[in-house]
């Protein structure tokens, strides 16, 4: 999975670009933390796509988390878990 060519790797080397005052904002801290804590997570929701993944995987998942969703392949969207 590549993250640099395209998505969350052109937002983080815009963010990279930006000059010192502009970095010092509280709203660009904003930004430059999701963009962060995004990226951080890109790993697993590739992982929750695999097909792998089984109903006991998903059940459990959703016994941690306290989030409960249909588990459809077809409809399954981060919208729908998050």
């Amino acid at each position: 999975f590549e993250l640099d060519d395209s998505g969350i790797g052109v937002l983080e080397k815009k963010c990279k670009k930006f000059n010192k005052v502009g970095k010092e904002t509280a709203t660009f801290k904003s930004v430059e933390a999701t963009i962060v804590q995004f990226k951080e997570s890109i790993p697993l929701i590739v992982l929750l796509k695999n097909d792998a993944m089984k109903m006991r995987h998903w059940e459990k998942l959703m016994e941690v988390t306290g989030v409960k969703f249909e588990m459809n392949p077809k409809s399954l969207t981060l919208e729908n878990i998050f």
